[in-house]
């Protein structure tokens, strides 16, 4: 695939991923309010006990090599063959390693059936390893139709199957067996539709340089999941299955908005880049516009979730959860740097610095793990503050380090955020304002709720009084395709003269 061929497939890209995650947020929180409400705190603690585990172990099954396929150029058949077989062999191991373990991890949070989850589970773990390759064809190729269909089918699937066994048992099996059928689902559509017959097991070229690639992709990996997960596994291990209920709920309405948005739209530009790696002035501006379109999304998001966090879970999950709503509130500040830290992951493959990647996770590892370890202390709340003030001075570290060398430097990572910042502060002073009415008359979670949505969009059109607003809101809807009329009628009014890739 040519440069020009790259920009053409990315173009339409973000706008298909993103009607996919149209209808995977329906579903996502149809079930939320579903089966929050039919299972409880305690039954989505246990499944957390078993997933941390599960996620855990993806990190080690393809040992980095499905990276360093996507960071490649060109990749032959031998090469695909190589690291199917690679993934198959690790896949099985470690999923027989989570059978012989299962008990154990039940003994460690003393919850028996903890190691009947896993065991099952462990079967959606093998499946998924083996279309590993096959989903990265497909995603190499830039076929985004197919990859969202695909996924569409998985949480359908997911969905049905949870809230069929969420009805019978009210219980974890609801969560587990749901989960299992979006693997098997997902995996199974995978292999149909990449059309990818492995040849025999043979050893290739360039075997060494993967695997060194490997190597530091999965030190990173496994250092960002010990980061961001430290604090669940000690609240389940010290405070029990209901309050990592809790916390797990919170995590999961905090990741909405980068599983729905951010997702789709890094998933579609890692092609790119990696085409794009020989230009480096395009290189630099097609990077660049993917932090500004996630900074001009993500940090009036966070401004509303900060302020309505708590209205939030309780109008969707219900008043049992009012701990994930105080949780929610003090994690949602990170996500307004989110657009700089998702980007910088790409940054650092794209450009063969996996050395570097793995340095910052090393980094990144040590500071969390003490820093939640004095925030555990301190509760649930404790261990969001930790997260959130952490999250902010290792993100200034990763700019550092990525803008020493190559065509990005750390002031030009910065400066992107600027054009929604305006945004973001119109947001914020219009739902504080809010916030003292609710102080001084008191409301319902409804109500708060409703009036902060109508306060943050508010505030949304307040900013585009501004140039740099109304060019970052043009930029982002360009991503998803807004009609070349509209977009050129505010480009006129906001003077923009940016190229685009």
């Amino acid at each position: 695939m040519d440069k020009e061929e790259a920009k053409r497939r990315h173009k339409k890209a973000p706008l298909m991923l993103l009607l996919r995650r149209f209808f995977v947020v329906g579903v996502g929180l149809l079930s939320t309010i579903t089966i929050a409400r039919l299972v409880g705190p305690k039954a989505y603690g246990l499944a957390s006990m078993a997933g941390m585990v599960l996620i855990l172990a993806q990190m080690f099954r393809d040992f980095g090599v499905t990276s360093a396929l996507l960071r490649k150029r060109t990749v032959s058949v031998e090469e695909r063959s190589f690291l199917f077989w690679f993934n198959t062999t690790t896949t099985t191991t470690i999923a027989l390693a989570l059978v012989v373990s299962a008990p154990f991890i039940a003994s460690f949070y003393n919850e028996p059936v903890v190691a009947s989850t896993m065991i099952v589970s462990a079967i959606g773990f093998w499946l998924g390893g083996l279309s590993l390759q096959h989903r990265s064809i497909l995603l190499r190729d830039m076929r985004f139709s197919e990859i969202a269909w695909i996924d569409t089918a998985a949480v359908a699937a997911n969905f049905i199957i949870s809230l069929s066994v969420a009805i019978i048992r009210h219980d974890v099996w609801a969560i587990v067996l749901g989960n299992l059928a979006q693997q098997v689902i997902g995996g199974s559509l995978y292999i149909l539709r990449s059309r990818f017959v492995p040849n025999r097991p043979k050893m290739i070229d360039g075997f060494g340089e993967i695997i060194k690639f490997g190597a530091n992709m999965s030190v990173f990996t496994i250092s960002t999941f010990l980061s961001a997960n430290l604090g669940a596994i000690l609240i389940g291990h010290s405070m029990g299955a209901a309050s990592l209920g809790q916390y797990n709920r919170a995590q999961n309405l905090f990741s909405l908005p980068n599983q729905n948005l951010v997702q789709p739209i890094a998933q579609a530009t890692l092609p790119l880049l990696t085409h794009l790696r020989a230009d480096a002035v395009a290189y630099r501006e097609a990077y660049l516009k993917l932090v500004r379109t996630l900074s001009t999304f993500l940090i009036p998001s966070a401004v509303f979730l900060t302020f309505a966090g708590h209205s939030l879970t309780i109008v969707i999950l219900g008043p049992r959860w009012d701990d994930a709503g105080i949780v929610l509130s003090f994690l949602a500040p990170v996500l307004a740097l989110m657009g700089l830290v998702y980007s910088l992951d790409d940054l650092f493959m794209t450009q063969d610095r996996s050395a570097e990647l793995r340095t910052v996770g090393l980094i990144e590892m040590v500071f969390r793990i003490a820093s939640v370890s004095v925030g555990v202390l301190f509760g649930l709340v404790g261990i969001a503050i930790a997260y959130s003030l952490s999250s902010a001075i290792v993100c200034l570290v990763r700019i550092h380090i990525a803008g020493r060398r190559g065509p990005v430097t750390a002031r030009d990572q910065i400066s992107q955020i600027f054009p929604a910042l305006p945004i973001g502060l119109a947001c914020a002073a219009s739902c504080l304002t809010a916030k003292i009415l609710f102080w001084q008359f008191p409301q319902s979670a409804a109500v708060e709720l409703a009036v902060l949505i109508a306060g943050t969009l508010f505030g949304g059109l307040l900013s585009l009084a501004f140039k740099s607003p109304r060019r970052a809101i043009v930029e982002l809807f360009q991503t998803f395709g807004l009609p070349a009329g509209i977009r050129a009628k505010i480009k006129r009014r906001s003077g923009s003269t940016r190229p685009t890739i």
